[in-house]
């Protein structure tokens, strides 16, 4: 129960800290890690006994954001080749409680992972640009600073998600301001606030909360000030990249050049490497990103209208003369936080006064029979379906040229047996060793969740793709104990004028079936 006199902030803290916290695993790295001699060969051993985390350690690891010159094939090479530390921050940065992460769903996941992963990449860029050092520790402070949402979210529920939803219309700046009002504290503070509950290494918590006070937080000194600003410098550049608001710009330069000497040809650098920074982490944690983000053209449209401005005029930029129409839809969108804020704080207090028991539901049991109820197939995300459909456009115009067939198949995963890991982005490594794995070499892949993913298949008639995948799913299942579910379309000859939409929805419909249906089960249907 919680004390009568608990604040939102201590209360929300509270039951977040007491029924979640990082993986066992990942407080036993950071004990390891802080020891006056470190045992790697310990770490190891304490990592490979999960292999899911140990897993995105390793391709986050080979991938460009370390650009090592040679792939690292195991842990000891990892910590031979970066050290312990930086083992130690990407256990940390990727330890967020499943439990948490559950949820949020849908497009919430979605938007949750793709600014969170920006953010985090450019921050580890700006550490590095502009102060040498502490690239990895940004990393771990992007990463870790949203988990005060997900707390939000578990513990209000749709209340929190749907003033999420209405805030992010107006920006990071207005999610803040709504929190706020409607709790007495923000996300990033309640993130703080966890870090430091958790014990994780104390600069995380200080620069994450300097980013509650919008730059404007008590000094602070040493790695933890360079830390902090890095962190600031990141969330600028997410505002200006996903939330596309360009007037932010003015200030993303000037905190750059105050800051670390930054320059706009080191920003349009450091922009144009992001997605090949983001890439790789959201592959780790198999989660799809918005496919209609572009990092470059926010940063383009904001450089051209900066152009077009006086000095003067760039700081009144900020202010500047809006339509009716603009004015009516700030209007609007003010009204609905009001509501939003409103039946949060409601929510809040319905917590405090201790209507909301906590709850009780438990992680995977070990003991849980091997062959569970298989789980219904969730709809695709709108945003997840837009991705997938253009680029089954692009294959479909490929093929169309080239007089070849094509088929789609959406794969889900889910654990037979106790302890199963259902990753998609594993499923690609395991067939990729299999006996099939020649078959499999001219696919290509888009992650959709983290037990789900898109194959195309290029020049492969839908039958012998039906064929291959009904081959899987047998060793797939007694070998790991995942059973696989597919829903495939193909057409044998695209023509001109293919419907990819409809491609896409009669795969997601087979999918569904093959779901519900008792065991692996492919099923298949052509389109024309």
């Amino acid at each position: 129960m919680l004390p009568a006199d608990a604040t939102p902030l201590a209360a929300i803290a509270d039951r977040a800290q007491r029924l979640d916290s990082p993986p066992a695993v990942a407080m036993e790295v950071l004990r390891l890690a802080d020891q006056p001699y470190v045992d790697a060969r310990a770490m190891c051993q304490c990592l490979e006994s999960d292999p899911a985390l140990a897993s995105k350690v390793l391709r986050v690891v080979n991938s460009s954001l370390y650009g090592l010159p040679q792939e690292v094939a195991s842990l000891g090479q990892a910590v031979a080749r970066l050290g312990v530390k930086p083992l130690k921050l990407l256990v940390l940065g990727f330890s967020v409680p499943d439990r948490l992460v559950g949820s949020l769903k849908g497009e919430l996941l979605r938007r949750y992972w793709t600014e969170t992963l920006t953010v985090a990449a450019a921050a580890r860029r700006f550490a590095e640009l502009g102060w040498g050092r502490l690239g990895d520790e940004a990393l771990a402070a992007g990463l870790m600073q949203r988990v005060g949402q997900l707390a939000l979210a578990s513990e209000l529920g749709e209340d929190y998600a749907t003033l999420v939803d209405k805030a992010t219309k107006g920006g990071e700046a207005a999610l803040e301001r709504a929190e706020i009002d409607a709790l007495g504290f923000g996300h990033r503070t309640l993130s703080a606030e966890l870090v430091r509950r958790w014990r994780l290494p104390p600069q995380l918590a200080m620069a994450i909360d300097w980013q509650a006070h919008d730059g404007g937080g008590s000094a602070l000194a040493g790695d933890a000030d360079c830390l902090a600003k890095a962190l600031r410098l990141a969330n600028l550049l997410g505002r200006l990249v996903l939330s596309r608001e360009l007037t932010v710009l003015p200030k993303l330069l000037e905190e750059g050049q105050r800051y670390c000497g930054l320059t706009k040809r080191q920003l349009n650098s450091l922009v144009a490497a992001l997605g090949q920074s983001v890439v790789p982490l959201a592959e780790a944690v198999a989660t799809p990103l918005d496919p209609s983000i572009d990092y470059r053209q926010p940063l383009v449209e904001a450089q051209a209208r900066l152009a077009l401005l006086s000095e003067e005029g760039a700081v009144r930029m900020l202010g500047d003369a809006r339509s009716t129409g603009e004015i009516d839809a700030d209007e609007l969108l003010c009204r609905e936080l009001l509501l939003e804020t409103r039946r949060l704080s409601a929510a809040m207090r319905v917590l405090l006064a201790g209507g909301l028991e906590p709850r009780t539901d438990t992680p995977h049991d070990a003991t849980a029979t091997r062959h569970a109820a298989k789980p219904v197939s969730a709809p695709i995300a709108t945003s997840v379906r837009h991705g997938i459909t253009a680029k089954t456009d692009q294959l479909v115009e490929a093929c169309r040229e080239a007089l070849q067939p094509l088929s789609l198949a959406l794969v889900h995963l889910s654990g037979e047996e106790a302890g199963a890991d259902a990753d998609a982005i594993a499923l690609r490594q395991w067939l990729a060793e299999s006996a099939w794995g020649t078959d499999f070499a001219r696919c290509v892949w888009a992650p959709m969740e983290r037990n789900r993913a898109a194959v195309w298949f290029p020049g492969l008639e839908r039958t012998e793709a039906a064929r291959l995948w009904s081959k899987v799913t047998g060793p797939l299942l007694s070998k790991t104990g995942l059973a696989l579910d597919v829903g495939l379309a193909g057409a044998s000859r695209p023509s001109r004028g293919f419907n990819s939409r409809e491609m896409v929805s009669a795969a997601e419909r087979c999918l569904a079936g093959a779901v519900a249906a008792s065991g692996p089960t492919v099923k298949s249907i052509e389109v024309y």
